[in-house]
């Protein structure tokens, strides 16, 4: 396949979504880092997101063929948005190594941190999350080399506050995880059903390679009243996704 038919293609895949007006909404805000980091953190009113531009190429002839041009390409389309395309195909997190167990732990933390946020903020929880498994500092994350161990660290605390409940209470940890298991037997509420088959989504996205946040970030809270600020006293990177800011402490940015 030749870059020009890439090229090619690509162009005219932005022309259709233009043409056809897409609403692009700007949900994301970002915080200059000290540093550009390798992701598309933030887009514009008059940009085009990767969902909006993959959901209209099937209405077109020449959408289709650049979803052909991925296929054969398995996604390897640089500085393009598009390979996230490849990113969320159903048998790519297993590529990666990655097995079920993964995916509904992955899934339901998701939904028990950010369910109703938007997609990139979804990925960026399940970023932290493997950000911490790929972490081999014995200091630091060394002890956690899955994403179960992850989840229910607690060798400095909990740290996924889901996971814990009040004695004889149910954790929403445990309760996503049920919402996981039913999906199709009609025992869940449709938005509990819509929301975690969109957590799915994202958790199979990150799996697959497909990151809203750089390696370094091992941290996410909600506290943006207050969190932005100590990062910029410490000179920390941060970004604010929704309702979120994920961000790095400075013992993380030469990982």
């Amino acid at each position: 396949m030749t870059c020009k038919r890439l090229a090619a293609c690509f162009a005219a895949a932005i022309m259709i979504c233009t043409t056809m007006a897409i609403p692009v909404k700007a949900d994301e805000t970002t915080v200059p880092w000290k540093e550009q980091p390798d992701v598309n953190t933030a887009r514009g009113e008059d940009q085009i997101s990767p969902r909006a531009l993959l959901g209209s190429l099937n209405q077109t002839e020449e959408g289709q063929e650049l979803l052909s041009v991925l296929d054969e390409t398995n996604g390897n389309i640089a500085d393009t948005d598009l390979e996230f395309e490849a990113a969320i195909r159903k048998s790519s997190y297993k590529k990666n190594g990655f097995s079920k167990k993964d995916l509904k732990y992955l899934s339901a933390i998701i939904y028990c941190e950010a369910n109703s946020q938007v997609f990139d903020s979804k990925v960026a929880v399940a970023n932290t999350v493997l950000n911490r498994m790929r972490n081999e500092n014995p200091n630091e994350w060394g002890h956690v080399s899955t994403i179960y161990e992850v989840i229910y660290d607690r060798r400095w605390g909990v740290q996924f506050s889901p996971t814990s409940a009040s004695k004889g209470k149910t954790s929403s940890m445990d309760k996503a995880l049920n919402i996981y298991a039913h999906l199709d037997d009609g025992t869940c509420k449709d938005w509990e059903v819509r929301a975690m088959k969109n957590c799915i989504e994202a958790a199979k996205a990150a799996l697959a390679g497909y990151r809203s946040i750089p390696e370094s970030f091992m941290f996410f809270n909600s506290h943006l009243n207050t969190q932005p600020g100590k990062c910029l006293d410490k000179e920390e990177r941060f970004i604010i996704l929704d309702k979120h800011i994920y961000y790095t402490e400075n013992r993380y940015e030469n990982q």
